[in-house]
């Protein structure tokens, strides 16, 4: 399984090992040229000093070499070594060290140095350096040779002639005391890499757990959220800037999820809303059929009246189950053509006797030519409850249903009836779930689902639902209806509706 952290990690503390690992390169290759330039500074110097020593009186030249002031081309643990050369002479001068042999001879011009590496005369790592240097020259009275007044003869004595005379000066000493600097420095580098490879491990460490809990505080946040608490929010001001996108979208899933289940609890709540009516019906038929059952004709009205009530609840179940299928995009409407004058007047019947029993008048003003394409057991539920909805509450008079055809080329259907309860501000209240008016006078055989599942049946019809108050009328319109045009199947399929439509 991938890790986060075990990731960070590596990757972190690889990358900070590659950078240790440069730095160290450079810091090495640096402190090893400053080392090795200072060395060669100090061999340079000697070079300079021993070819300082050659002096010119006239057309003579001497090297005045004293033992006592550079015992180290003599003898002793630190043996040096030198060689020079006159220009234009055969002769060279090598220092008591080299027991009569000489040095390799390199040079780069008057002036300038050059450097190498080479083995020494006793087996030891040497550095070499070969520079040319022009011959001091000293007054000369008497142009005569060099008077031999010192206690120890010159190392050497020449006669050059006149004209510019230069020297090759090469000195080769032990390269040891360097080595072990540098060896010194690398074992140094090594401890501080190894030390400090450690040290970053642990502060990455340290550091990505530090960074991570974050994530792991909102992970236990999350965690802890099920059915019941889909109302928490993650998101908050001590959440980092970069977990911000998360925690935003997950508090949208949260608000999203709390919905779903809202609506799902609505949904069964509006279900057994639907059912209410068709079982009450056959409470009431058998509570009939048990008063008279010696009455053939009421016992077979009875069952009549039963074998209704059971197909139009299985109508409403089989529709309400096709609605839980289209919202979860598991089915497809089954649209037809409609014809809505006789499609509403069927709709009408289950609702008839209670009107009358509350003196409501009935008025179907819908167009004959009102023909609309959709799925007539969805559209049954929707309509159904806006007329039982009218035939419960309304305050007397006319239940008008009309039909009116929009500029988009769709058809609405309004029922307006007379309320004396609701008022204007009660309106953004009707679709909420188990909403009423005035419980005290709720009678118990409406649950307060109806206008909720209207909704949410149009929104999977496409379809809109709007409700109004003007002048103590209520009206309730479902809009947005596509038109049919086939006269023929609106004809057949009315007359089935007719027949068949059921509202719960």
């Amino acid at each position: 399984m991938k890790s986060i952290r075990r990731q960070l990690v590596v990757t972190l503390f690889v990358s900070a090992l590659a950078v240790l690992a440069v730095g160290g390169w450079i810091l090495h290759g640096a402190v090893t040229d400053s080392l090795t330039a200072q060395f060669d500074v100090g061999l340079e110097a000697r070079a300079r000093a021993l070819g300082a020593m050659v002096e010119r009186e006239g057309i003579y030249v001497e090297v005045n070499f004293h033992e006592e002031a550079m015992p180290q081309f003599v003898d002793g643990a630190d043996l040096e070594y030198f060689t020079m050369w006159l220009e234009g002479q055969t002769k060279t001068m090598t220092s008591p060290s080299l027991g009569g042999r000489s040095l390799e001879r390199r040079s780069a011009g008057l002036g300038e140095r050059v450097v190498w590496d080479a083995v020494l005369p006793d087996g030891r790592p040497g550095r070499v350096i070969g520079v040319d240097l022009p011959v001091v020259v000293v007054e000369d009275d008497d142009g005569d040779e060099p008077d031999d007044d010192d206690e120890e003869a010159p190392l050497l004595e020449a006669e050059v002639g006149t004209g510019d005379l230069a020297v090759t000066v090469v000195v080769a000493t032990s390269r040891e005391s360097l080595d072990s600097q540098l060896a010194a420095l690398g074992t140094g580098l090594a401890f501080a890499s190894v030390a400090s490879a450690v040290l970053l491990a642990v502060v990455i460490m340290f550091a990505v757990r530090r960074g991570l809990e974050p994530v792991e505080q909102l992970a236990a946040r999350v965690a802890a959220v099920d059915a019941q608490s889909l109302t928490t929010r993650v998101d908050g001001d001590a959440v980092p800037v970069e977990l911000k996108p998360i925690t935003s979208a997950l508090d949208a899933l949260f608000a999203r999820l709390d919905e779903s289940f809202a609506k799902e609890r609505r949904m069964t709540a509006a279900m057994a809303h639907e059912l209410r009516t068709p079982i009450a019906e056959l409470r009431s038929a058998s509570d009939v059929a048990r008063a008279w059952p010696d009455d053939d004709s009421m016992v077979d009205e009875v069952i009549a009246t039963a074998g209704e009530v059971a197909r139009r609840m299985g109508t409403t179940i089989e529709s309400l189950m096709r609605y839980c299928r289209l919202e979860a995009g598991q089915a497809r409407l089954e649209v037809e053509t409609i014809a809505l004058r006789p499609f509403v007047d069927a709709l009408w019947v289950p609702h008839s006797l209670r009107a009358d029993e509350r003196g409501l008048v009935f008025v179907n003003n819908i167009a004959d030519d009102a023909l609309v394409a959709s799925d007539s057991g969805l559209l049954a539920i929707a309509l159904g409850n806006l007329l039982q909805n009218a035939a419960s509450f309304a305050s007397g008079g006319d239940v008008d249903v009309r039909s009116s055809l929009a500029h988009d080329g769709t058809w609405s259907v309004s029922v307006a009836n007379f309320t004396d309860d609701l008022t204007s501000d009660d309106l953004v209240l009707l679709s909420e779930p188990f909403w009423r008016k005035d419980e005290a006078r709720s009678s118990g055989q409406h649950s307060g689902l109806g206008l909720t599942l209207v909704r949410a049946v149009a929104s999977v019809l496409g379809c809109t639902v709007a409700s109004q108050i003007d002048a103590r009328v209520f009206t309730m319109s479902l809009a947005g209806l596509e038109r049919a045009s086939s006269v023929d199947e609106a004809d057949s399929s009315s007359s089935h509706h007719v027949a068949t439509s059921s509202q719960g």
